[in-house]
């Protein structure tokens, strides 16, 4: 199958009215806490095995990286992979995936001030296993009545995660069947992944402190 992965990033942009304007009306050191230069979220598509990017959104610094899914989704093949970092998972981006996107994916998520289930399996200390992740109660109210009805629990696979750091976070994924998708080759393929923002470098991103051999 296709591999494809998701990142944003904020940038600097350049101090002139017109793009403060439109990307960062915010941004100024007459406002507390805020950097001279306006910043904008660019969120890049790109192929993992041919290391190439696919396609690119450029939205004001207020925008939302899970939003930005859907203006990149028309770009990724069916039955494709689609791998996500830890800013993306969330019970609502996951929804819309599964609703909207015919292909599997990766996400990473955080150990910690994550879904209850996550944490419930750190705390167990296994590989991986089979998890529910439900809403929160943030996105169930800012649904009407009837929809709260049909959200129901999301069926993932989650698999413990060691970064080469020692940081400990998770994958969580719809491709369930051990058989044809093993642990480690799940493993393998996210930190693909981490080969093409080593060897791709943006001005003005900083680069990651984990060192991946790729």
């Amino acid at each position: 199958m296709p591999v494809y992965a998701t990142d944003g990033s904020k940038y600097n942009l350049p101090a002139t009215d017109d793009i403060r304007k439109k990307f960062d009306p915010n941004s100024g050191l007459q406002n507390k806490g805020k950097g001279h230069y306006p910043q904008c979220l660019v969120s890049t598509l790109y192929d993992v095995f041919r290391r190439l990017p696919i396609a690119r959104t450029v939205v004001g610094n207020d925008s939302s990286e899970r939003e930005e899914i859907k203006s990149l989704m028309p770009f990724v093949p069916a039955k494709s992979v689609w791998l996500f970092d830890r800013g993306y998972p969330g019970y609502e981006s996951i929804l819309y995936l599964k609703h909207n996107y015919d292909g599997h994916f990766i996400f990473r998520s955080p150990a910690s001030c994550t879904f209850p289930a996550v944490e419930s399996f750190i705390k167990k200390g296994e590989k991986e296993d089979i998890i529910w992740i439900t809403p929160s109660n943030k996105f169930i109210s800012k649904v009407g009545v009837r929809e709260r009805w049909e959200l129901k629990p999301i069926k993932l696979r989650v698999i413990r995660l060691v970064s080469p750091d020692g940081t400990v976070s998770v994958l969580l994924t719809d491709l369930f069947k051990k058989k044809d998708y093993k642990r480690q080759e799940i493993i393998d393929l996210y930190f693909r992944k981490w080969c093409y923002r080593h060897n791709h470098s943006f001005p003005g991103k900083k680069s990651s402190s984990s060192k991946m051999q790729c």
